[in-house]
């Protein structure tokens, strides 16, 4: 028996990584013509939304949650003339009137509803653990792709934006009831078992749905001189460029276990010592001759 892969239904009308085409392919073999989702961040309902297809072009209802006030406003205006569409600025938390159990009974949600599409871009995680009252038969939450799936990791609520992993959002999916069912570049879609049998879909494991192009890795010839798998051609650790290319460091959460690195070829770096210090003087003498140029014109204008 071929494994039914969600992967292979991807399609993008609006979507980043061809979450529309799974969605209806689901939603097609459940017999499901029209039903309610919520989405959030929903930005202006269009942009990279997995769910514009629904309302915009199959008359779903809708319930859309954006906090940015610009974006609300575009929001609004994409969908005054959809009136099962409902619109709420309002930033999703994990706690207190914002949670999503409290906007949900504010436009008094059915306890069970089709689709629930969490993009936030840092909080995602917490925003579903917190979620008690209601139970969506579909759910599609990002998850940081530059996490190896083996990595259980989930940053502080209100942290740095460094997100969940896929093996984080996985293992609260099944502490809540969810299996998974699916992957892109950057969504992971968890169903109940009802859907899950419904549909006839057998759990893949993780790592064999995950998608890895978004993974850095270090590599080395025999010789030494490492390099960096980020782009291609392989970033360098022995030149200028490929050391500048590399991200800033991120002070990361405590007790994250993570250490932010630049990685520099130590030959390169021997190379490189040598310079830095007439550099260093020349800057210092830069700055400080603009100080005192600075002090002279100061002292030069007129007092009034």
């Amino acid at each position: 028996r071929v494994m039914l892969r969600l992967a292979d239904h991807k399609r993008t009308v609006t979507s980043q990584d061809g979450e529309d085409g799974i969605v209806e392919f689901i939603f097609d073999k459940l017999g499901v013509e029209k039903g309610l989702f919520v989405e959030f961040g929903a930005w202006d309902g269009k942009h990279l939304s997995n769910t514009w297809n629904l309302w915009h072009n199959k008359g779903w209802s809708a319930v859309l949650i954006e906090g940015d006030s610009k974006k609300m406003q575009d929001l609004q205006r994409n969908t005054r003339d959809f009136p099962d569409v409902t619109c709420l600025g309002r930033f999703v938390g994990s706690e207190g009137p914002n949670s999503l159990d409290g906007l949900l009974r504010e436009v008094d949600a059915p306890d069970s509803f089709e689709l629930l599409s969490i993009d936030v871009d840092g909080d995602d995680y917490h925003i579903w653990k917190s979620l008690e009252g209601f139970r969506p038969k579909v759910v599609i939450i990002e998850c940081n792709p530059t996490f190896p799936p083996h990595v259980d990791f989930f940053d502080y609520p209100k942290g740095k934006n460094f997100g969940a992993s896929a093996l984080a959002q996985t293992r609260l999916a099944k502490e809540k009831g969810y299996r998974l069912a699916g992957c892109t570049r950057t969504n992971l879609f968890f169903l109940t078992d009802e859907v899950m049998g419904a549909l006839g879909l057998e759990e893949p494991s993780l790592e064999s749905v995950f998608c890895y192009e978004s993974l850095t890795y270090v590599i080395a010839p025999f010789k030494g001189g490492p390099l960096l798998t980020k782009r291609l051609p392989y970033l360098s650790t022995s030149s200028l460029p490929g050391v500048s290319a590399q991200a800033l460091p991120h002070p990361m959460p405590a007790g994250s276990g993570l250490c932010p690195v630049v990685i520099i070829d130590r030959g390169f770096l021997l190379r490189l010592l040598p310079m830095l210090a007439p550099m260093i003087i020349v800057l210092r003498t830069i700055y400080r001759a603009t100080r005192r140029l600075t002090g002279h014109l100061r002292r030069a204008q007129p007092s009034t």
